[in-house]
């Protein structure tokens, strides 16, 4: 019971350093809008987008790694077990670096609706696959739409400061005011 009160008490507390750091990067981009373009808070935010995708993937990653690392399997099998390029090589017998970088693959691809040549040999595997290609539908339509917005904005706002100009030539013009002025 002790065991179990201390795993929710570290999950609590991990939740709270996830929500403040979610609080961090709301006062970050709102220092960015006061402080800076909006070019560069367009940057900033696609930057972002993109940190959270890979944060995303790493978090996907470590999950699909542990579910093959514990042998969470209905069939005897996990993804550690699947021949690397022949017979005698499996995944399990591959260094860490390279493990992380399959599962990272795989996870990318689970997100992105992409491909590999890695399948669910399990249910828990195929489990995390539907799902994650489930949230890939509405994360990549929510990312596109993201990056379509941000660019709308930055195209929406160059018109507008065209027009003002050209409206501010046009008054300079009409009522003859000097170039010595006007700069």
């Amino acid at each position: 019971v002790r065991v179990m009160s201390a795993v929710r008490i570290m999950k609590t507390v991990r939740l709270f350093r996830v929500a403040s750091k979610l609080q961090t990067l709301r006062m970050i981009e709102e220092s960015l809008d006061m402080y800076t373009s909006n070019t560069t808070t367009a940057i900033v935010r696609i930057v972002l987008m993109f940190l959270f995708v890979l944060w995303l993937g790493h978090i996907v990653c470590c999950i699909f790694y542990t579910i093959g690392r514990w042998g969470i399997s209905d069939t005897s099998v996990t993804w550690l077990n699947i021949d690397v390029d022949n017979p005698s090589r499996e995944y399990m017998n591959m260094q860490d670096p390279y493990l992380y970088a399959t599962s990272f693959h795989w996870a990318v691809a689970q997100i992105s609706l992409g491909s590999i040549d890695i399948d669910a040999t399990n249910t828990p595997e195929r489990i995390l696959s539907v799902l994650l290609m489930l949230c890939g539908l509405v994360f990549n339509g929510t990312l596109v739409s993201s990056f379509s917005a941000i660019l709308v904005g930055l195209e929406m706002e160059a018109r507008e400061q065209t027009r003002k100009t050209s409206i501010l030539s046009r008054f300079l013009r009409e009522n003859e005011v000097s170039l010595q002025f006007s700069v």
